[in-house]
């Protein structure tokens, strides 16, 4: 759900909507921030989605707290209401939860792909079939 949600809003800020135009000016940034955030967070979003690179999403969700944070902090600086301030909080939040529980998935898919020690004590036969490159047998 924060991946979609991330992923669409990179596109609406790649696409410089009158409304982002309007935001961003009030929070004094230039209008062309909004293509290198958006590009910033579509790209996130897919490595996040992928399942091959991890310090790639790791990276992803670094910038995804580096993004709120500057969100909230901009919306303080601003004069903005408490609303508009905690709402991106309120959102890292459910990415950080996205995140540890990816985290806590990650040693058991890990763990997963390891011989076993039954594979281990057979010689690595089964690996050696499998062409599996963890294989004890040249």
């Amino acid at each position: 759900m924060c991946t979609l949600a991330m992923l669409m809003a990179g596109i609406v800020e790649i696409m410089r909507t009158p409304e982002g135009q309007e935001i961003m000016r009030h929070l004094g940034y230039p209008v062309y921030i909004l293509t290198i955030i958006g590009v910033g967070k579509a790209v996130g979003a897919l490595s996040i989605i992928q399942p091959w690179f991890r310090t790639l999403k790791e990276w992803a969700y670094a910038g995804f707290t580096v993004n709120m944070l500057g969100a909230a902090a901009s919306r303080a600086y601003a004069g903005d209401s408490a609303m508009l301030i905690l709402s991106p909080l309120l959102f890292l939040a459910v990415l950080l939860t996205s995140y540890l529980l990816w985290k806590k998935r990650l040693p058991q898919a890990v763990a997963s792909k390891q011989p076993s020690a039954l594979q281990l004590a057979s010689g690595g036969q089964e690996h050696a079939r499998s062409g599996h490159p963890t294989s004890l047998v040249a």
